[in-house]
């Protein structure tokens, strides 16, 4: 299944040539458009002025002549046409990607009943970078493997790793459904943490999501619970350390393949936990039952981040976006499901907060760029 996804990748990739996505591992994107020009054809304008030859050719075999209103009625509708269904398959992307991820802190949670927290994730790290360096390989980025060594990159993953290994203590010890949507309190946090340390403004509208979907976070938490604990000591920092992940994001630079970005990572996250785990757990041999949990889990993570690629080739980032909130479904599926955690009425109305917030601040956004583009 991954080689087959591999192989629709690169066919994606050769023939969307000019757009491409930098997934930088956590859930935020930065994507770039390149202009692409024919390596015989010029598209600019001649040094002595004229008419340019592309133009030139086009006049000459009749496609750059003036089409009737019929036929721009129906090139119009063509297009717009293949841009609902590739939005739509950039959305179906997502919900896969989401859904892999999900699946992946699930089997994580069923081998971490037998092996310890951290001891998981150095072996997830293992298996997944298993996975990885093929799929990297076979998308032709082996020649740009040394730049994991850019210092942002090692910074973002050095805050990813701090944020999963927090991540994964608190997923050994409350329902998958809890954490995930406390977890997806991060973008609100990046607001934060940029208005504080960037000086960007926030404004009412945001201030106000920002503010419910922080109750949101609280009435999944919900004070006074056996769990609250758990999640306060652990939970909290892993969304705080996400959202630094995610601001130092920024900073990397966007012609650095993702692939390559997700390699630095579990590199990073693998020596960090080794380190965490020599010092605070007693390892385990682990058996084959988890060992297979654990083997499938690195394979849904790469699944994860293959989804995520091809979800910002096929559509925009404001339209495939939205569907990461998707998670917090999964994630209660999962929970009922695998584990038979049943979240109660205040626990479900916490978790509708914090994505419907963090779903009108993607909406709220995009808007205001939009009004930016215009003006």
């Amino acid at each position: 299944l991954l080689m087959q996804g591999v192989q629709f990748g690169i066919q994606i990739s050769r023939s969307a040539g000019p757009r491409r996505v930098d997934y930088l591992f956590g859930h935020s994107s930065a994507l770039s458009l390149k202009k692409c020009e024919s390596p015989g054809i010029n598209l600019t304008q001649p040094a002595g002025g004229g008419t340019p030859p592309i133009a030139t050719e086009l006049r000459r075999t009749g496609l750059g002549m003036p089409k009737s209103n019929a036929s721009q009625g129906a090139a119009a509708g063509l297009g717009e046409a293949m841009a609902t269904s590739s939005n739509l398959r950039g959305a179906g992307s997502m919900v896969l990607a989401t859904a892999a991820f999900v699946t992946n802190d699930s089997l994580m949670k069923l081998a971490m009943a037998d092996i310890p927290p951290l001891q998981v994730l150095i072996l997830r790290g293992l298996f997944a970078t298993m996975w990885c360096v093929p799929t990297l390989l076979l998308l032709g980025h082996g020649a740009q493997v040394a730049r994991a060594m850019n210092g942002w990159v090692v910074l973002r993953a050095l805050s990813e790793a701090l944020a999963v290994m927090f991540f994964v203590l608190a997923l050994a010890r409350v329902p998958i459904g809890d954490i995930t949507a406390l977890m997806q309190t991060s973008p609100l946090l990046v607001v934060v943490a940029a208005a504080l340390m960037l000086g960007e403004r926030i404004g009412i509208r945001r201030a106000v999501l920002i503010a419910l979907g922080f109750v949101g976070a609280v009435m999944v938490a919900q004070p006074g619970s056996a769990a609250t604990s758990v999640l306060a000591i652990v939970g909290v920092p892993a969304a705080i350390l996400s959202a630094g992940r995610d601001l130092l994001a920024r900073k990397v630079p966007a012609d650095i393949p993702a692939l390559v970005i997700v390699l630095a990572t579990l590199v990073v996250v693998m020596l960090c936990a080794t380190v965490a785990s020599s010092l605070f757990e007693h390892w385990v041999v682990p058996g084959r039952r988890g060992l297979a949990l654990i083997a499938v889990a690195g394979l849904f993570l790469m699944l994860g981040q293959l989804f995520l690629f091809l979800a910002f080739r096929f559509a925009p980032a404001s339209v495939v976006a939205p569907f990461l909130y998707v998670a917090t479904l999964w994630a209660v599926i999962s929970g009922i499901v695998v584990f038979g955690d049943f979240p109660n009425t205040v626990s479900l109305a916490g978790m509708a907060l914090v994505v419907g917030s963090g779903l009108a601040m993607v909406l709220l956004d995009e808007r205001r760029r939009r009004i930016a583009a215009t003006a």
